[in-house]
């Protein structure tokens, strides 16, 4: 390694002292080349045409007769570094020449600079910086990686590797970004590097909008590998078991210490892990994380280790295995005892999340098997090729859980394993591609042995829905997420028992296409593009059955408007095989705006609060920014907090207005109180918020720009509050809202203000 490093360097200033004296690179760099590449088959007569070509032709006898001794007793791993001593030796020869110790040779033309990067496309986001270990020395040969929470490939590519100063250089298409989600949608990205002997390192591009040609990726140390046993329910280990990586969570810390502290005093999983913790999993991490983890496979004695972790990390892991129950856990490489606690602080889910230390035993449960058919409702016969996948598992009131699946066969047979025991569990059938069949759902019985249980579908065919998401301003194709839903008033629902439809079809990256299969009656359609630059609930006014709350009454779930861009009715006649539906997208209209202190001057650093139709805070990079789908005649509210400055501002932006909107600020307001019961009791575990209403046009509401939380005793402080806007004090607990007495409703504040509300109740959501 070390020798590797110094010939790089050598080549380094080799090339750029010699490019000085005019000398021409091309066979130098050919040289070069052959160092990576070599094999202990080359011969004495290459290895001295070689030298000849890299000192254009001069090569003394001694040095001849030196390299044909060298070759004749090289072994096979000798090979690379002897090619490498060639190098130096032709170093020597050309730098002889340029001095004038060799003959005289013909001009070369000027050559290029070698340290000059070659010419990146202009269609193309440059990454550059340097990847440093815990010490902050340089680590060369770490692989990059670029993770996206959309990722395009199955597998994930090597972006580049870093040199002997640990500096790397690459471009990535901006194809491999999701044009419409923001005018710079790799700022949601990360920066990976993995090399051997370190942990992965990442840098999530969004924080703080850091340079993309100045990242500094470092590498944790790997002396203490994540490892863990695998056992039967009888205590036995259990082999063959793969143990793949399926998320990775970093301590902004930098040390776990006090996320298991919060786990145990909060007990609750998801928003600890995301306060303390930076990271990835899921989709961020791709479709097969094998490029950055190979998967471990338990030995005969139940044991395996996950190299490349890191320490001080949090690793999703998926367990999966003959006759077992697959299973997602979260381990640690930090020396803690196993923590379960609830997803979130209301236990309405049922589920716990554990989490173990490292060193830990898992114990693995065994799966229940499901066997059937699948056939054509109306005709009997069977599907070949469907698809049957876990939807819902027992102990789980998470759905769309798909990770499980099985392929029919020609007789329309399949089998499906990993699934938990017990009740709970609900399996889905879809067709296979290209065929218009209606999705649907199923039970899986609970059985107390060890035997499989037998579910059969019987899938009706549909309609096809075909269509583009297109922007309205430009006609331009769109990425979005597109759902389908039948209303509970369609007669023809009761044709497809158990329907169910995907909620994460996205439509095609080129051209905005999508397809669907639908029921014949009234549907409705809904998109949402990735990124805020539209109007929300576009059309939805227009479609009956709009309720007050924003809702549609759909089958399998109710569609909220507001979650989406554009909605639209769909209703296929009986008989029909396929009929189009296009998307259109409005983006409104656009208004310039700037953030002023209490001088007038601009200032940049807020949080900003309204920038795009349905809110939303970000933190701006500057003191100036875009307005976007706004609506003609129809006012939106636009809050801006400093919180470093202690100031905070409001302004409403007229949809047909022109100017640019400035937003002045002024002293912050903070307000406090305490949350109890109608008895008096302290309300501790939950988080306050300010409501809006549902539907209506802007109003003067405000929203906190964080989350707050009270204290044991149920009291708060909430600071950052805007001056001249009404709150309406909330509290959200696991799934429910709960409201607050008239104490917490319609507060207003004054600049620099700070209003004790007393005790504020809490109340019910049945109250």
């Amino acid at each position: 390694g070390t020798v590797a490093s110094r010939l790089a360097e050598a080549r380094r200033l080799l090339q750029l002292r010699l490019t000085r004296r005019g000398v021409a690179l091309s066979a130098m760099l050919t040289l070069a080349a052959l160092t990576e590449g070599a094999t202990a088959g080359v011969p004495a007569s290459l290895a001295a045409a070689t030298l000849r070509a890299a000192s254009g032709g001069a090569v003394s006898g001694t040095v001849a007769a030196l390299v044909g001794r060298g070759f004749g007793s090289l072994t096979a791993f000798k090979t690379k570094a002897v090619v490498g001593v060639l190098l130096l030796l032709g170093v020597v020869a050309v730098a002889a020449g340029a001095r004038g110790d060799a003959e005289p040779q013909a001009a070369a033309p000027p050559a290029a600079k070698a340290d000059t990067p070659p010419a990146e496309p202009k269609d193309a986001v440059v990454f550059a910086g340097r990847v440093l270990g815990a010490d902050d020395k340089p680590v060369a040969g770490a692989r990059l990686f670029v993770l996206y929470y959309t990722p395009k490939r199955a597998k994930i590519p090597v972006r580049g590797t870093s040199d002997a100063e640990g500096r790397f250089r690459f471009a990535v298409a901006r194809a491999d970004f999701d044009a419409a989600e923001t005018a710079e949608p790799w700022r949601g990205a990360a920066v990976v590097a993995r090399a051997d002997g370190f942990g992965l390192g990442t840098e999530i591009l969004a924080k703080g909008k850091r340079r993309l040609d100045a990242l500094t990726v470092r590498l944790p140390k790997d002396d203490a590998p994540l490892n863990g046993r695998v056992l039967d329910l009888q205590g036995k280990p259990l082999a063959g078991v793969r143990v793949a990586v399926r998320g990775l969570h970093a301590p902004r810390a930098g040390d776990l210490t006090a996320f298991v502290a919060a786990l145990k005093e909060r007990k609750e999983a998801y928003p600890v892990l995301r306060e303390f913790c930076d990271g990835f999993e899921g989709r961020w991490i791709g479709h097969d994380a094998g490029t950055l983890f190979e998967p471990a496979v338990t030995g005969a004695d139940g044991r395996f280790v996950v190299a490349g972790v890191g320490r001080e990390r949090v690793v999703a892991l998926n367990f999966e295995g003959p006759g077992i129950a697959t299973a997602d856990v979260f381990a640690m490489t930090h020396a803690a005892a196993t923590v379960r606690v609830p997803a979130y602080v209301s236990r309405t889910t049922g589920e716990l999340m554990t989490f173990h230390g490292n060193g830990f035993d898992y114990v693995a449960a065994p799966d229940q098997p499901v066997v059937g058919v699948v056939r054509d409702k109306d005709t009997g016969k069977p599907i070949a090729g469907a698809v049957v996948q876990s939807y819902q598992l027992a102990g789980s009131r998470v759905s769309e859980v798909t990770h499980l699946r099985a392929v029919a066969n020609a007789a329309g047979r399949f089998r499906l394993t990993g699934l938990p025991k017990g009740e709970g569990n609900v399996v889905r059938a879809s067709p296979p591609e290209g065929q218009p069949y209606l999705m649907a759902l199923a039970d899986v019985p609970a059985r107390a042995d060890l035997g499989a249980v037998t579910v059969d579908f019987a899938l009706k065919r549909g309609v096809w829905i075909t269509g583009r998401v297109l922007d309205k301003a430009t006609g331009k194709p769109l990425h979005a997420r597109v759902e389908y839903a039948v209303f509970e008033d369609n007669p023809h629902l009761k044709e497809a028992p158990r329907l169910t439809t995907n909620s994460y079809l996205e439509t095609r990256a080129d051209d905005g296409r999508f397809r669907v299969v639908g029921l014949p009656g009234r549907g409705l359609l809904a998109a949402r593009a990735h990124g805020d630059g539209y109007l929300l609930a576009a059309g939805a006014e227009a479609i009956a059955g709009l309720q007050d709350n924003g809702h549609f009454s759909t089958y399998p779930h109710l569609i909220y408007s507001k979650s989406f861009h554009t909605l639209a009715e769909v209703s296929p006649a009986e008989g029909k095989e396929a009929i189009t539906c296009d998307l259109v997208l409005d983006p409104g209209g656009s208004r310039a705006g700037r953030v002023l202190g209490p001088d007038g001057k601009p200032l940049a650093g807020a949080r900003l609060s309204g920038r795009h139709d349905g809110g939303g805070w970000e933190t701006l990079a500057g003191s100036n920014f875009t307005l976007t789908g706004l609506r003609p005649g129809k006012k939106r509210l636009v809050q801006v907090v400093h919180a470093g400055k202690g100031l905070a501002g409001f302004a409403f932006a007229d949809g047909d207005a022109k100017e640019a909107l400035a937003v002045t600020l002024r002293p912050a307001a903070t307000l406090t109180g305490r949350l109890v019961t109608a008895d008096g009791d302290p309300v501790a575990d939950v988080e306050i918020l300010s409501t809006r209403p549902v539907r209506g046009d802007d109003t003067d509401v405000g929203g906190f720009p964080n989350g707050f939380r009270p204290d044991k005793k149920g009291r708060f402080r909430i600071e950052g509050l805007v001056p001249g806007l009404k709150y309406n004090l909330g509290v959200a607990k696991g799934v429910y809202l709960l409201g607050t007495g008239p104490e917490g409703e319609n507060v207003t504040l004054k600049a620099g203000e700070t209003k004790n509300l007393g005790d504020v109740k809490v109340r019910r959501p049945d109250e």
